[in-house]
C-alpha cells in the first residue's frame, strides 16, 4: 500500500508539474507554430487543433487539460527536449547492476 501511494504521489507531482511548465509555455509563446504577435483567440484556437492543448470543461465547472505540451514533459514528445519517462529509464538501467548485487541467493 505505501508503494502505491508513493507512485501516486510522483505521478500528482510529475503531472502537476508538467501542466505548469505547459502554461508557462503557453503564456511566453513558446511552443510549435507560436507567433509572439498571435491574438488569445488564434492562439487557443491553433493550440487545438494541433492538439498542444486542449481544455475539457465539465458541467461541475471542472476543467481537464489534454495535450503535447503537457505530455512531452511525462513522455517523449516532439514538443519537448527531455521527458521523465527518460530520466526514469536512464536511472533503471544505472541500477541494474546494483540490484544484481542486492538480490539475495538461494541455495
Amino acid at each position: 500500500m505505501a508503494a502505491n501511494f508513493c507512485n501516486d504521489g510522483v505521478g500528482a507531482l510529475a503531472g502537476f508539474a508538467a501542466q505548469t511548465a505547459a502554461f508557462r509555455r503557453v503564456e511566453t509563446r513558446d511552443f510549435p507554430g507560436a507567433d509572439p504577435r498571435m491574438a488569445t483567440a488564434a492562439m487557443a484556437e491553433h493550440l487545438r487543433n494541433a492538439n498542444l492543448m486542449v481544455v475539457a470543461n465539465t458541467k461541475s465547472g471542472e476543467a481537464f487539460h489534454f495535450g503535447d505540451l503537457i505530455n512531452g514533459y511525462i513522455v517523449p514528445q516532439p514538443t519537448n527536449a527531455y521527458a521523465l519517462w527518460n530520466f526514469i529509464a536512464a536511472a533503471a538501467i544505472e541500477m541494474r547492476p546494483f540490484a544484481a548485487r542486492m538480490r539475495p541467493t538461494l541455495s
